[in-house]
């Protein structure tokens, strides 16, 4: 997750991205930032990814244990918000 927030500065930074807000999380820790809009975007990510899991119809393309996985990545992602 981390890695998206520096990917998505590195971007802004080069002129790939539109600026975003940026926030720096720590006063003595050099890179430590929090970009809102990366975090909602993660999280509707895991949150479309448990949907997609649970709608499909055959059950040999998905297992509990799976399904259990997913959703606990995306009750991970969805604490930051």
């Amino acid at each position: 997750i981390s890695g998206a927030f520096s990917l998505t500065r590195q971007a802004i930074q080069l002129g790939y991205l539109p600026r975003l807000k940026v926030d720096h999380t720590s006063e003595r820790e050099i890179g430590q930032i929090y970009i809102s809009a990366i975090n909602w975007l993660l999280a509707l990510a895991a949150i479309g990814l448990v949907i997609a899991m649970l709608v499909t119809t055959s059950t040999a393309d998905r297992s509990p244990q799976l399904n259990a996985r997913v959703a606990a990545c995306a009750l991970r992602s969805m604490q930051g918000i």
